[in-house]
């Protein structure tokens, strides 16, 4: 399956729901792919997808990182932004930092407190 294939194929996944199929693609050869899939999970947004974008949290590449907080915020369930509040301690690149804190901020604001 070539590069452009895989990402449809995570929209049709999406649209149907199917975190399981987008799932192994977090660890594709390709940044892309891994990205579309990120943003795919956050957008399903269940308890599968949840467990599987917190591993990424610790991800050694910075805009997997970021991603994967933009997702989270995109969730937004209370067990996101309790990760993402552990992960602020001991983040150093500041892009990912700043998504770590826009998503606490839009999950406090979906929840109704701010922690």
């Amino acid at each position: 399956m070539i590069f452009g294939d895989k990402v449809k194929k995570i929209d049709t996944y999406v649209k149907k729901g199917k975190s399981a199929k987008i799932i192994p693609l977090l660890m594709d050869r390709k940044k892309e792919v891994r990205l579309t899939a990120i943003k795919a999970l956050g957008s399903i947004g269940n308890d599968h997808c949840v467990n599987n974008l917190l591993l990424l949290l610790g991800d050694p590449d910075p805009e997997i990182r970021r991603q994967t907080a933009a997702s989270l915020g995109d969730i937004g369930k209370d067990v996101c932004k309790t990760h993402l509040q552990s992960r602020v301690k001991v983040e150093e690149d500041e892009s990912v930092l700043a998504a770590m804190h826009d998503s606490i901020m839009r999950i406090s604001a979906k929840v109704g407190y701010v922690k």
